[in-house]
């Protein structure tokens, strides 16, 4: 496979290369504009093919850096947190229930002062309790009551601060009351989300059991809100969170039924724009999730080149949706959603093929099973040392899980497709297909319960670098090419990366960590963990305090934090202060309790260590700060 086959390697691995060091270094717009110009005139004026080819990864390098930083609102003189006033005017993007209440994505539209309205652009991440329920796509006027979202770096754990400037998203509020709804006007947007509730409150109708709807809603409509705790982790423990999602599997099966529903028209361009439409229907009445905005850029590209009579190569398709996507929103690189889409998208198209030609059989069934096999093994490869590296866990049983998944998925889906056309002339078809799919569904999670129940079928607390997941990566598309192209420069400048993933390992698996002492980085409550390879014992200030979750393969003890208390660990004094000790002792380590402590330069303390629950603004560069560096870790090496 070279690259004129795949002309759009180069350029996206340029754009991404842009928009990662765009994180790191910031250039003036002004400057990027004229570098872009120059650009432009290099290409066109001089004609020598080397400095071209050398024009183009160049060209779209800056282009990643540019689309970052023009769409890098915080930094926007026009962003909202730069223009003061009392009230905001938002519209709702997006809204997820919470275990108080609602969430809601808003984009923040004008901030009203006493004087004035200023247009403003910026994300807003705004929550209410339960008794206020405001509308998807409806503009609101809220107080200018917001804060900045903080981040919290633990060990091991979600860092939800993160994830929400991955979304552009570095602010949030709470109201309290029903905000100003300004007049609402109709809008497609509109009918869509008022078409989805109908569809939702249709399954809600037609099903005895909640989970059976929920599931239904989920899958067809992308409608998550209602489902529960319960039934999210008995997907997410066998490595089926991204059948949660809308991806390029439903896409496909509503492609399936659109080809047969628009069969008959006899113009071939007039049905094929039609699928199109469809398919892109279908992606924003679900919600407009990534996975399957690539799905949709996929078919769409394919359905053209059967209108053209061109046959578009599958992963040329996958690239160009990707630099797309880029291009609109640079930010969503750094998306899970987004990685794990098109990495089973390209390790399907690398391997699928030659791990099912490995073996051959002439039975039909056999068959069919060996390429479901197939193609969950070549997802494999490069998701789940991708979902390794940021879950911290490995579903033993996922392969297992995601072939029986497959055709219960695309029969509740065909099911509930049924049951939607069907209600439009029939009251019995609905009921029938439902009472089947309650009996399919309720089946179905029995079954992955079985799973999650069996030996070892998590295995949690695995940790693994970036640059291993890159390194193995990188190996395997060396080895690819010497197996396509028997390219041996190609092969021995990526396999080199091979013996940097081996030493790492080796590496991790010398510096096996026995002990680990832990002080989090927590905003309310202090919470310590002294942790080894069997069990936790977590010290907590208010033992009802709802902490960070104990991993399930440990046996945790939870402790009450006592006054002045000193804990013992590998040979080390470790106190909690709350006043300045009245009796002359040294300690390896303090933990400050109480704010007025904090600058005091007589502590009897080798360190000291200020909690983030401790409010303070001076500079204290000679204590360890949770509050700037995180949480402190100490950690005891085999």
């Amino acid at each position: 496979m070279s690259k004129s086959h795949i002309p759009l390697l180069i350029p996206l691995a340029a754009m991404v290369c842009g928009i990662i060091i765009s994180r790191f270094i910031h250039i003036e717009l002004v400057h990027l504009s004229f570098g872009l110009a120059g650009i432009f005139a290099i290409f066109f004026i001089i004609p020598k093919l080397l400095i071209k080819s050398l024009l183009v990864p160049t060209l779209f390098f800056f282009v990643g850096i540019f689309t970052s930083q023009v769409n890098d609102h915080l930094k926007n003189p026009n962003h909202f947190s730069r223009v003061s006033g009392q009230a905001l005017i938002v519209k709702i993007d997006k809204k997820e229930r919470t275990q108080k209440g609602f969430r809601y994505f808003a984009k923040v539209k004008t901030v009203k002062s006493k004087s004035a309205e200023i247009l403003t652009m910026g994300k807003l991440l705004i929550y209410s309790d339960s008794l206020i329920n405001l509308k998807e796509y409806e503009t609101y006027v809220i107080p200018a009551n917001y804060y900045q979202i903080e981040r919290f770096k633990n060990p091991d754990a979600f860092d939800y601060g993160t994830y929400l400037s991955h979304l552009s998203v570095y602010h949030q509020a709470y109201i309290k009351e029903s905000p100003l709804l300004i007049s609402s006007t109709p809008s497609f947007l509109k009918i869509l989300r008022d078409k989805r509730a109908k569809i939702s409150a249709f399954f809600n109708s037609q099903f005895e059991h909640t989970i059976t709807a929920e599931i239904v809603n989920t899958l067809l409509i992308g409608e998550k809100k209602n489902l529960d705790r319960d039934t999210k982790d008995a997907f997410i423990n066998n490595g089926l969170a991204h059948l949660l999602a809308i991806s390029g599997m439903h896409v496909g099966i509503v492609l399936i039924i659109l080809k047969f529903i628009l069969g008959k028209i006899p113009s071939r361009v007039l049905k094929n724009m039609l699928i199109i439409l469809g398919i892109w229907f279908y992606i924003l009445l679900s919600g407009m999730q990534i996975p399957a905005i690539r799905a949709g850029f996929m078919f769409s590209l394919m359905v053209i080149g059967q209108i053209s009579n061109r046959n578009i190569k599958v992963l040329n398709s996958v690239l160009f949706a990707a630099l797309v996507m880029l291009s609109i929103d640079p930010q969503i690189l750094f998306q899970l959603s987004f990685q794990l889409s098109f990495m089973a998208m390209a390790s399907i198209l690398l391997f699928y093929q030659k791990i099912y030609q490995f073996i051959e059989f002439k039975s039909t069934i056999l068959i069919k099973l060996w390429q479901l096999v197939s193609l969950n093994l070549s997802v494999q490869i490069f998701v789940l040392p991708l979902s390794i590296y940021y879950f911290k866990q490995l579903p033993t049983y996922s392969l297992f899980t995601s072939m029986i998944s497959v055709p219960f998925i695309i029969i509740i889906m065909w099911g509930s497709i049924i049951m939607l056309l069907s209600s439009t002339f029939s009251i019995l078809i609905p009921k029938c297909v439902g009472y089947v799919l309650e009996y399919l569904v309720s089946g179905y999670m029995h079954l992955l319960d079985w799973f999650s129940n069996l030996p070892h079928a998590l295995v949690q607390e695995i940790s693994i670098h970036g640059l291993q997941v890159i390194f193995w990566m990188v190996a395997v598309v060396g080895f690819l090419c010497f197996y396509y192209q028997r390219n041996r420069k190609t092969t021995l400048a990526c396999a080199s990366f091979l013996p940097l993933l081996l030493a790492s390992s080796v590496l991790n698996i010398h510096q096996e960590v026995i002990s680990e002492f832990t002080i989090y980085d927590e905003p309310k409550k202090l919470i310590i963990d002294l942790k080894n390879k069997e069990n936790v014992i977590r010290i907590l200030e208010d033992i009802h305090y709802k902490s960070y979750q104990v991993p399930e393969n440990k046996d945790a003890q939870i402790v009450q934090l006592n006054q002045d208390e000193i804990i013992r660990w590998n040979g080390m004094s470790i106190t909690i202060l709350n006043q300045v000790p009245s009796v002359e002792v040294n300690f390896d380590i303090c933990i400050i309790n109480n704010a007025s402590l904090v600058g005091k330069t007589t502590l009897p303390c080798k360190q000291v260590i200020l909690p983030r629950k401790l409010r303070y603004s001076e500079d204290h560069s000679l204590y360890y700060s949770i509050k700037e560096n995180g949480s402190f870790n100490l950690k005891q090496f085999k």
